[in-house]
């Protein structure tokens, strides 16, 4: 499956200390790709390789995108790299993949 648009290094900081957690940033080039303003609520599913789509589903993980449009994810919680971190985005699923 091919993605079009993927988001590198210079787009942002993937990962951001805070405390004692290390959160995984994407960005809100990713976001704002797929529709998603600040305020709205998205869901987070997967391990390792994780899947963001915009909407709060039942039973699911349900996060808030911040302010600042960015959606920040404990990178402990599911799977995910502190560095090296991959982020795809793709209209067609509406989704943002983080590998």
């Amino acid at each position: 499956m091919g993605f079009n648009h993927k988001l590198t290094a210079i787009a942002a900081d993937f990962t951001a200390k805070t405390g004692s957690r290390t959160r995984v940033r994407i960005p809100v080039a990713g976001a704002r790709h797929i529709g998603i303003k600040p305020g709205d609520k998205v869901t987070v599913n997967g391990k390792t390789r994780v899947t963001i789509t915009k909407g709060a589903k039942p039973g699911s993980n349900v996060y808030t995108v911040e302010k600042d449009g960015a959606i920040r994810i404990p990178a402990y919680k599911y799977g995910l790299r502190e560095v090296g971190i991959e982020i795809a985005c793709d209209i067609l699923t509406n989704s943002v993949i983080v590998a």
